[in-house]
């Protein structure tokens, strides 16, 4: 095959830029860099933005060079992005190259629905359906449950620690980009015939494996919070982690609300409504934070390079300043004790810092762990390295390259059904910019301007119709849309 390809490198060129070029423009970003930085080589960059100088455009790049390696890595069919996207270079390579559930497969994805591709989580999809039967033995044989069970890891080494199968929370996790999907496209179809019936199957684990308590509400034993430790335990496995609470709660709601729009499964509707009046509620510390674990005996570890138990703030939708201000205080000062006692932190635990801290619209954290990134992670070709790229030999994993993109889309619009946020966790270090062709949930595509560290203009173009609550600041309007027109916005949200 290499053979018969034409040995010149314009032609090339044409050919591959054939492939992603269409998705690829969908969204452009400007962060105000400028362009004699623009028009310099990776290499020089990286050095530039090393030595405090260009990290704008820096940034600008990652945030393209992070949409292009998914694309590359996931296209519209065959198999997702893998821990190490196409590109590793070893016969033996970390991981085995395979796809681990607790954070890296979804991580390789934050960024294609939002960056308006949603064409390339279709392999996701295909991949997990085609686990199901795998799945559905690893409940019934670990747990003697029905429904389905994905452990942390993926199909290529098996369990490397037995303990991961007293992780629960991963089917659920995965399920969420099921769900998204709906939210961001519409598509009634696949609602119904893909996302409805893999959150049943994890609707059903959860029926037979949740006890109940002496005070009624279910207990999670055994429970893990990847990967991460109580700080007077050291046990990995647990009871009643925050994040396995956190994913029950959001998937047997998004299932609930599935199908009652569907008119579908009233039966199941019932009972899982019961299931959510027992969930066990979040904790909250005595250092004012969002406890790992909602349970008296497991003390926190904040040093740990994982943060699962700030899901309910991302990546899922359910914690935010106007919904559950006390829980969002309590995540804000668990993030802050998180990011001043690190130890060991990987690539990808900033990329997963900078999304959480978006949505907790702390733009100034955020953009500093995304500088972490750039200053220590970040190889002059644009790839990021599991450990500081001083150790040695590197270790290459896509996942925080492709969720950077995600992570700045979040400090630029935060969306969920019913709502937008524009500009939620905008740095100081980005007075002027835009960003265009993003998509919000609930069927949108949004253009945001802005200059002086002030919204100018955005233009909202919809989808499906839907209406749709638009708030900058303190600031909000109700904007009731007809499917295919554009409506632009002043920085009053006033319709221009």
């Amino acid at each position: 095959d290499i053979e018969r390809l034409p040995a010149d490198y314009d032609t090339l060129l044409k050919r591959h830029v054939a492939l992603h070029r269409e998705l690829f423009m969908r969204v452009e970003l400007d962060l105000g860099g400028r362009e004699k930085n623009r028009n310099l080589p990776n290499e020089k960059l990286v050095n530039e933005a090393n030595h405090g100088q260009a990290m704008n455009a820096l940034m600008e790049r990652m945030f393209d060079f992070g949409r292009y390696a998914l694309i590359c890595s996931s296209g519209t069919k065959g198999m997702p992005a893998n821990l190490q996207g196409i590109w590793n270079g070893e016969y033996g390579p970390p991981w085995a190259a395979d796809y681990h559930n607790d954070i890296n497969i979804q991580m390789n994805y934050f960024q294609a629905l939002p960056g308006n591709m949603a064409e390339i989580t279709l392999p996701y999809f295909d991949y997990y359906e085609s686990m199901l039967d795998d799945f559905r033995a690893n409940a019934k044989n670990t747990y003697g449950c029905r429904g389905i069970l994905a452990t942390g890891s993926g199909t290529t080494h098996g369990l490397a620690d037995p303990s991961w199968s007293c992780w629960t929370a991963g089917a659920g996790w995965l399920a969420q980009l099921f769900y998204d999907y709906w939210l961001y496209t519409g598509d009634r179809d696949f609602l119904k015939k893909r996302a409805v019936p893999f959150m049943r199957e994890v609707a059903l684990f959860y029926e037979d494996f949740l006890v109940e308590g002496e005070d009624g509400q279910y207990v999670f034993s055994p429970s893990i919070s990847p990967e991460n430790v109580p700080a007077n335990k050291k046990s990995f496995c647990t009871i009643n982690a925050t994040m396995d609470i956190a994913v029950a709660r959001e998937l047997l709601s998004n299932l609930c609300e599935a199908c009652e729009l569907l008119g579908i499964e009233s039966a199941g509707v019932a009972r899982w409504h019961k299931m959510l009046a027992k969930l066990p509620p979040y904790l909250i510390n005595e250092d004012g934070a969002m406890k790992e674990w909602s349970h008296p005996d497991f003390e926190d570890n904040y040093e740990h390079r994982h943060m699962s138990h700030l899901y309910p703030v991302f990546s899922g939708l359910e914690v935010t300043r106007e919904k559950k201000p006390e829980l969002f205080a309590a995540c804000r000062v668990a993030m802050a004790k998180k990011m001043s006692e690190f130890e060991y932190p990987c690539c990808w635990s900033y990329v997963l810092a900078a999304s959480t801290l978006a949505r907790l619209e702390q733009g100034e954290e955020a953009l500093n762990a995304l500088e972490i990134i750039a200053r220590g992670y970040t190889l002059p070709n644009l790839f990021t390295t599991l450990w500081l790229y001083h150790r040695r030999p590197p270790m290459y994993q896509f996942e925080a390259a492709s969720g950077l993109p995600a992570a700045i889309m979040e400090m630029l619009l935060y969306s969920e059904p019913g709502m937008i946020k524009l500009l939620p966790a905008l740095p100081k270090a980005w007075p002027t910019g835009q960003i265009k062709g993003l998509r919000a949930r609930g069927g949108f595509e949004v253009d945001i301007h802005w200059e002086n560290s002030k919204l100018t203009k955005t233009i909202i173009r919809s989808l499906l119709g839907n209406t749709c609550k638009i708030r900058y600041g303190k600031k909000m309007v109700e904007l009731k849309t007809e499917t295919g027109k554009s409506y632009r916005l002043d920085d009053t949200l006033q319709c221009m």
